[in-house]
């Protein structure tokens, strides 16, 4: 793949400036060094306005085919539209051999990711994808902890996600679960990636209980075999009642655990007490505290909620200048998205062939 001279400003393209694009991805590439938004694309006119008052000199365009005729010159393309989207319009940016920074999910089908990753590879394109979960302060620390034999071999990573509700989101294509896959794709994704650092290759999806209503798929339990021995157990829940996500990592010399919405991290002790739970979730408290209030006070362009897009922008940034890793290359990705799309499509048939029973129940390949 070509290397940018490090001396060169970087110009990219944005297609998509949905909420998440002014919220997150706007303030987050305004800290990033050498690069210049140039372009920006958006069927939603609101929104292509929103972006370009905050972008004044980049050319607005509300027809993707005008955005690729204009794409020439452009180091990178950001793809900020949602997941169903993604294996329509990737493969045209792709083609124009253009190196592309693709928001979650990479694809809805493991067939599309593979697709798009053969077609990167074929144009000699970085084929990357934003998954800033990996650049929290609470994951890094957890597998520089795992990498430094903290933990021992790991045993078994437990993972709970509640999305909490999703009607009051302004995206209306998010409540429809069955079409975007909203639960696995749009909202869990980050925390299986997460599971998935810490439990490795994985061997077999071992058990699968769902609940899937005229909305789609609401709640689902999957438990997975890894290589290494090690087991996963999942469970995953959209439109909750409160939003909620813990991440429980067993080692055979430590543990440690993760939280979110707001961040915090705390190494297991053999024996787990309230008195060590209240005092990490005073720490927790404290921690968060501080960043909004300091926000308030300093103002900064990039809030605490966006830092780990910038902090995963800056590395993709390097990673095209030929000075370090690509933080998310797509191809590392597909075994996430094969494990949804297996979890999601097992999920919609077995409803489908007993829409009256309420749970799901998938034998393990060894027990039949």
């Amino acid at each position: 793949m070509t290397v940018i001279d490090s001396a060169q400003e970087l110009s990219f393209g944005l297609v998509g400036c949905g909420q998440v694009v002014q919220d997150l991805h706007l303030p987050a590439w305004s800290v990033v060094p050498g690069v210049r938004l140039v372009a920006i694309c958006d069927s939603n006119q609101s929104a292509l306005d929103a972006v370009s008052r905050r972008h004044p000199a980049a050319h607005a365009f509300s027809r993707f085919e005008d955005f690729l005729d204009h794409s020439d010159g452009l180091s990178f393309v950001v793809l900020a539209t949602p997941g169903l989207s993604h294996p329509e319009l990737a493969p045209r940016i792709l083609a124009r051999r253009l190196n592309l920074l693709c928001e979650k999910p990479l694809a809805l089908t493991a067939q599309a990711a593979h697709s798009m990753c053969s077609l990167a590879e074929q144009n000699d394109v970085h084929l990357s994808a934003i998954h800033n979960y990996r650049f929290k302060e609470n994951t890094r620390q957890a597998l520089r902890a795992m990498h430094r034999g903290e933990l021992g071999d790991v045993a078994a990573v437990n993972l709970k996600f509640r999305s909490g509700p999703i009607f009051a989101e302004a995206g209306a294509w998010r409540r429809r679960e069955r079409e975007n896959r909203t639960l696995l794709f749009e909202s869990g994704i980050h925390f299986v990636d997460i599971a998935m650092l810490f439990l490795g290759p994985l061997k077999s999806l071992q058990f699968l209980d769902a609940d899937v209503d005229s909305l789609g798929l609401q709640r689902v339990v999957f438990s997975t075999l890894h290589e290494s021995g090690a087991r996963g157990a999942f469970d995953l829940m959209i439109d909750a009642s409160a939003t909620a996500t813990d991440i429980e990592v067993l080692g055979e010399d430590g543990g440690l655990a993760l939280q979110f919405f707001p961040q915090g991290y705390r190494r297991l002790p053999a024996r787990d007490t309230p008195l060590h739970r209240c005092v990490s979730e005073g720490r927790r408290l404290s921690d968060y505290a501080r960043e909004v209030i300091g926000e308030k006070i300093m103002r900064p362009k990039c809030s605490h909620r966006a830092r780990s897009h910038a902090e995963l922008f800056s590395a993709y940034v390097r990673s095209l200048r030929g000075e370090g890793p690509d933080p998310a290359p797509a191809r590392e990705l597909l075994p996430v998205i094969e494990l949804l799309d297996e979890v999601a499509s097992r999920s919609y048939a077995m409803h489908e062939a007993n829409p009256n029973r309420d749970a799901i129940e998938i034998e393990t390949a060894a027990a039949k």
